[in-house]
């Protein structure tokens, strides 16, 4: 980037006059540079208000009500941005200045809309969430009375050999745990690639922070929640395994080798 401090440059404006385009240039000197994301909708600068004035009444952006004032000698503005020293201060001055009589407008009201939008996308997240792990915990137990069903002779002949009813209750809670801990692992993979998704289309179609600054992320999924998650998957499944390899382990040894 061109480092700009202390340099004049040239603020070259256009405006549509009679079908014709006319322009206008300003020289400024710059005399100090925005931090990053200090501008209230992104890249701002800022000017005297002499300058400011000259630049809206030659763009016809000055309104009848606003050019009586000036022509009066009196100062107007159009809005003002106030910059408090804490975030625990703002609903406090957006109070005030509304009792003032003024429209007031701040991140945190766009922040609280934005709360209320997610509360209720996690709620109906949270709903299909809950139906699929219902699903999934069926469908474990489902699959491993079936793999006991098909593995009875195969029980039975372990026993013989002198497994003991532990060994075959573990043995399926194993089998039980590792299909719940490959679940996560899939669900894992897709949600990061959800996320990755949304967090895409949110800065292709948005590009600026409302705050000021380039939108980063939108959706995250923070370290520990993954750790859970796949934690909880393999609870999951050995949850709904316990039964399966419970009725396992008490099968008979002779019924089991009989078993056709």
């Amino acid at each position: 980037t061109t480092d700009l401090l202390n340099k004049t440059v040239t603020l070259n404006f256009k405006k549509y006059s009679g079908g014709n385009i006319e322009q206008r240039d300003y020289r400024v000197k710059v005399i100090g540079v925005l931090k990053e994301g200090e501008g209230e909708w992104g890249p701002a600068i800022y000017l005297s208000m002499d300058m400011l004035n000259d630049i809206k009444k030659w763009l016809g952006q000055e309104t009848v009500q606003i050019q009586e004032r000036a022509n009066r000698g009196e100062t107007t503005y159009e809005s003002m941005k106030v910059k408090v020293s804490g975030r625990e201060q703002v609903e406090k001055v957006v109070e005030d200045i509304r009792n003032m009589g003024l429209q007031t407008w701040s991140p945190t009201e766009s922040l609280k809309e934005m709360n209320k939008f997610f509360a209720v996308l996690q709620l109906i997240l949270g709903g299909i969430g809950a139906i699929s792990l219902l699903v999934a915990s069926i469908g474990i137990m489902n699959t491993m009375f079936m793999s006991i069903l098909e593995r009875t002779r195969e029980i039975g002949m372990t026993k013989v050999l002198g497994a003991s009813i532990y060994d075959i209750r573990k043995l399926f809670l194993v089998e039980s745990g590792t299909i719940g801990f490959i679940g996560g692992i899939v669900g894992l993979i897709i949600g990061h690639a959800v996320v990755a998704i949304i967090n895409l289309v949110a800065r292709h179609n948005t590009g600026m922070s409302p705050f000021g600054g380039q939108m980063d992320k939108i959706a995250v999924i923070p370290l520990w929640l993954s750790l859970f998650a796949l934690g909880f998957a393999i609870f999951i499944g050995v949850l709904f395994g316990y039964l399966p390899a419970n009725r396992a382990a008490k099968i008979s040894p002779l019924q089991a080798i009989r078993h056709e």
